[in-house]
């Protein structure tokens, strides 16, 4: 089963899958390369490529995986929440995850940081999407709708 598809321009996208499946083209979509299964039988919930050679994918147990070479290797970033995160997006040159326990995470020096945003936890956040210059546009369970104000926005490690 096919879990995300994503064109990083015109010609370039990418498909994961159950049991590390990814799938690149180069040709907007006419031909598809399979590229090296991501270990573990990794399953994932959402995969972000900021170009056609960097991404990101999430999954089971809060593995947050990062590739910068299409696909080809991926490597483990920590996320000490280790909670299942189910929605990834871009915002400006930082990234940001979506889910469980309705955690936000921000990417910084290739670590996962809890990011406070301002609504009451929803136990599942699915979908994350950027909204202009800082702000986030977040959605889950239980009619779960709410705008991120990241300006400002306190992290975890930046309270320490």
């Amino acid at each position: 089963m096919f879990n995300t598809v994503q064109f990083v321009d015109d010609a370039h996208g990418f498909i994961t899958g159950e049991f590390g499946a990814v799938y690149r083209t180069t040709d907007s979509g006419a031909t598809w390369q399979v590229e090296n299964k991501i270990p573990g039988d990794f399953y994932p919930y959402s995969a972000l490529f900021t170009n056609q050679t960097d991404g990101y994918i999430s999954g089971l147990t809060g593995a947050i995986l990062t590739t910068k070479d299409a696909g080809k290797t991926w490597v483990k970033l920590e996320n000490p929440s280790a909670l299942p995160q189910f929605g990834l997006a871009k915002q400006g040159d930082d990234i940001y995850s979506v889910g469980m326990n309705g955690s936000l995470l921000k990417l910084q020096n290739q670590q996962w940081q809890a990011v406070k945003h301002g609504a009451e936890a929803a136990p599942y956040l699915r979908a994350v999407l950027p909204l202009g210059a800082d702000r986030l546009l977040i959605a889950g369970a239980s009619g779960a709708l709410h705008i991120a104000q990241l300006a400002g926005a306190d992290t975890e490690a930046g309270k320490k």
